[in-house]
């Protein structure tokens, strides 16, 4: 697999990401978040379609099967002294049950 790496603002992908899926889970009765952690570069250099994808799939799956919140969290994993490279984190939280369906 070739990454197609490029520099992009993290900020604005993820919350574009996160405003298509809000849609859907305001649908569900569904709160969801992003948070940003302190640190986290405004520009990355990364395959910004891959990682749209692995977000759409992990956050799709948690509004898909849980019942309350849904939370997105943008940290950084590591960096160097010179602050010169990063490696950002990506969690999801999803809290509740999944809702029960009534017949």
């Amino acid at each position: 697999m070739e990454l197609d790496l490029v520099r992009f603002n993290l900020r604005a992908h993820i919350d574009q990401v996160v405003r298509t899926l809000a849609v859907e889970a305001h649908e569900k009765g569904l709160e969801l978040l992003c948070e940003w952690k302190t640190g986290v570069p405004g520009h990355i250099i990364g395959d910004q379609v891959r990682l749209r994808q692995v977000i759409v799939n992990l956050l799709g799956n948690a509004i898909k099967f849980t019942g309350r919140e849904v939370a997105l969290e943008v940290g950084v994993e590591e960096s160097t002294r010179t602050k010169s490279s990063s490696i950002s984190s990506f969690e999801i939280r999803a809290s509740g049950s999944p809702p029960t369906s009534r017949s």
